[in-house]
C-alpha cells in the first residue's frame, strides 16, 4: 500500500480542522456525546477528502532484468 502524498495529508487535515472548527461555532455547548459525534464526522470527512484526492501513479513501464544470455550479447561476449 503507497504511503499517502503530502497533497493528501494537506487537504485531509485542514478539511478535519476546518470542520471541527465549523461544527463547534454551530454548537458551542454542546453535551460532550454531541462534540464526540462532530469530531467523528469531522475525521471520516477529512479522510474521504485525503483519499479522493489523487495520489501517486505507479509507472506503468517497469523494466524487467536482462536474461544473461542477452547481456552477454550486448556486451559482446559471445564474438
Amino acid at each position: 500500500m503507497p504511503h499517502p502524498t503530502p497533497a493528501q495529508l494537506l487537504y485531509g487535515s485542514v478539511t478535519v480542522v476546518a470542520l471541527t472548527l465549523a461544527l463547534l461555532l454551530l454548537a458551542p455547548s454542546a453535551p460532550g456525546p454531541v462534540l464526540g459525534a462532530a469530531a467523528a464526522v469531522a475525521l471520516l470527512t477529512g479522510a474521504a477528502v485525503g483519499a479522493a484526492v489523487p495520489g501517486r501513479r505507479a509507472s506503468g513501464r517497469t523494466k524487467a532484468p536482462a536474461r544473461p544470455r542477452e547481456a552477454e550479447r550486448r556486451r559482446g561476449a559471445g564474438v
